[in-house]
């Protein structure tokens, strides 16, 4: 019995131990502080705009129809209607934009009419010229936080035909959502127009609205800077159906029509007029504003605007709770920022700064520099925090510039050993720097803070790609053979430490042959061909690239060589090769996309060697 109560006892004893401890840490929970909600992030930035040089390269351009930066009186146009130009917001530090209205309710105010060349309507430049093919482009900024998607109207081109404003065709720019789309449409039936009034559009044949761009322009998110926009119309040739429609989204290509019949076989005028609009026709759910600056008409591709080498740039304005502590910025040569060449500071005070190295640090090929490289593209990505600590995440590679200047292999960093060439030698000469100097910044190339087989890979595809500037002899192994003297003092250690590596480069198997046939050669030099040869290009289709190689004999001497190519009509696509040679044979890559780095449609194109009196040509197929 006692032994039973005594067990009975212990049982209830460890029930009641039992609850007081869960009733201790139910206690001790409730006292535990609530952990903390994530803090919600800013908004992702972008840079608005940046300084350009007073002077743009297209305004002195015989290619030019129209300039128009909307600085100072302002231009006479054939119409144009909406508020006075604005000075507050400009691209830039300088001059005005044109502004657009559209105040809640209303379909909005404030266009501009080009009429050039052949229109029946009283041109007002190139008058009398006819145009089959134009460009055009325009800087467009939403004001920051826009909403309710994009107003139906942007731009268009268009071939007046009668006083009367009949059209032949048009070239729309217009807004699908938040993104721009090309609806191109035509007015010709045969040799015969058949529209009857002007925007005829019962009588228009509608040639495609698909796809749209990648890039939603009239979105929340896009608001707040500048964006590039560039448009391309080419007339079909009479009869046939070749006629093309672009739009290049900051110097992206994000929207082609091909195979466009545009006119038929009607050849009596030509594209004479462009419009600047906006109209929006389900009307602004609220009041707000855009802006559109440097605007330009050509006949070849225009890009984006030319920079000087020490810009000054400008933020989009703070987005999210609290208010801005700091932001940063980084520039690249690339746009998928593989090639960083200069890091901001954290800027404290204000939404711009000055590219230099008082604020930020230049790196990879610009390390020790003092100013970015002069005529070479580049992009932005920045992000932005609050004053609660918390980082926006960092924007896309974006707000594509030139800067000015001629480009050269020195002041792009691919002249490793500065000899005043880029060539394989300087592949090999930054690859025995990494191994000598293991971890230096020397060896860092492309500026992401390592120095590793990454940078090699990235100097010989700017080597290839024609990336470092007016003279590039390192298309081929036998390219610049006056720096072959580089490797004839290799050890035998370092020679095999370099075949292995090479080896190990994530390179396609032609390109890995050009550094193994310049370092297994004895003086860096292949055998010289005994006569001029242009090959077949490999592969044949091809996507993304492909080779072509040609021979100089030793018989010809030092050659002048251009290697260009064109498309079936003749008209000029890529310049790959175009200056002196020495003999030898040389391998030249070809990634597809034309002297604006814009990518080709598919189809067959030709590419024409010429050195001195010998000429070839030979055709390819790109089919992506």
């Amino acid at each position: 019995m006692t032994e039973h109560r005594v067990g009975k006892i212990d049982w209830r004893q460890g029930r009641i131990f039992c609850r007081s401890a869960l009733l201790l840490l139910f206690c001790a929970a409730l006292s535990m502080p609530l952990s903390a909600p994530a803090q919600e992030k800013p908004a992702v930035p972008r840079i608005a705009s940046l300084t350009i040089v007073s002077t743009q390269p297209q305004e002195e351009d015989p290619a030019t129809i129209w300039f128009d930066d909307f600085d100072g009186a302002g231009k006479q146009y054939s119409e144009e209607s909406g508020p006075p130009l604005d000075s507050r917001t400009k691209f830039g530090d300088f001059g005005q934009s044109l502004r657009c209205d559209y105040p809640k309710d209303s379909q909005g105010e404030g266009n501009r009419k080009v009429f050039f060349g052949d229109s029946p309507v009283p041109p007002i430049a190139r008058v009398g010229e006819k145009f089959d093919e134009i460009y055009w482009r325009l800087y467009v900024k939403h004001q920051d936080g826009w909403t309710g998607g994009g107003p139906a109207k942007l731009s268009r081109a268009t071939s007046i035909v009668s006083g009367g404003w009949l059209q032949a065709m048009i070239s729309h720019v217009w807004s699908s959502g938040e993104s721009l789309t090309l609806d191109p449409a035509s007015g010709v039936e045969g040799d015969r127009v058949v529209t009857t009034t002007y925007n005829d559009f019962a009588n228009l044949h509608w040639l495609g609205n698909q796809p749209v761009t990648e890039t939603k322009v009239s979105s929340t998110d896009e608001s707040g800077w500048f964006v590039c926009v560039e448009a391309r119309a080419r007339l079909n040739t009479p009869g046939l159906k070749d006629g093309v429609n672009q739009l290049w989204i900051d110097g992206k290509l994000e929207s082609e029509r091909t195979g466009l019949d545009w006119r038929g076989s009607y050849t009596a005028y030509g594209i004479n007029a462009v419009f600047l609009e906006a109209y929006w026709n389900n009307r602004s759910p609220v009041s707000e504003s855009r802006w559109y600056d440097n605007f330009i008409i050509s006949t070849q591709p225009i890009g984006t605007v030319v920079c000087p080498r020490n810009p000054k740039i400008y933020k989009s304005l703070y987005r999210g709770l609290e208010s801005q502590a700091a932001w940063e910025v980084e520039i690249a040569m690339d746009r998928q920022g593989q090639r960083v060449v200069w890091r901001s500071k954290p800027v404290t005070n204000g939404d711009s700064i000055l590219v230099d190295g008082t604020n930020g640090t230049f790196v990879g090929r610009l390390a020790g520099k003092n100013q970015l490289a002069p005529g070479s593209k580049h992009y932005f990505r920045v992000r932005q925090q609050s004053t609660a600590g918390v980082w926006s995440d960092w924007s896309r590679w974006h707000q594509e510039f030139l800067t000015e200047g001629q480009a050269d292999p020195t002041s792009l960093g691919c002249d490793y050993d500065s000899n005043g060439r880029a060539n394989v030698i300087d592949v090999i000469g930054l690859l025995l720097h990494q191994r000598r100097h293991p971890g230096e910044a020397g060896g860092d190339y492309d500026g992401d803070g390592k120095a590793d087989l990454m940078d090699v890979t990235a100097l010989l595809a700017d080597i290839l790609q024609d990336r470092c500037g007016i003279d590039y002899g390192g298309l081929a192994a036998s390219s610049g053979l006056e720096a072959a003297g580089a490797l004839e003092g290799l050890s035998p250690a370092d020679r095999a430490w370099l075949e292995e590596t090479i080896a190990k480069l994530p390179l396609p198997e032609d390109q890995a042959r050009l550094l193994e046939q310049a370092l297994k050669s004895p003086s860096g030099t292949p055998g010289l061909p005994e006569q001029f040869s242009l090959s077949q290009n490999t592969p044949n289709p091809f996507n993304p690239q492909t080779a072509i190689k040609y021979s100089l004999p030793a018989s010809a001497g030092g050659q002048y060589v251009t290697l260009r190519i064109y498309d079936l009509r003749n008209r000029l696509v890529r310049t790959l090769v175009d200056g002196e040679r020495p003999a030898g044979t040389y391998t030249v890559f070809w990634d597809g996309t034309d002297n604006d780095e814009r990518p080709v449609a598919n189809g067959v194109y030709l590419y024409r060697l010429q050195a001195g009196d010998f000429s070839q040509m030979r055709k390819m197929v790109i089919l992506r």
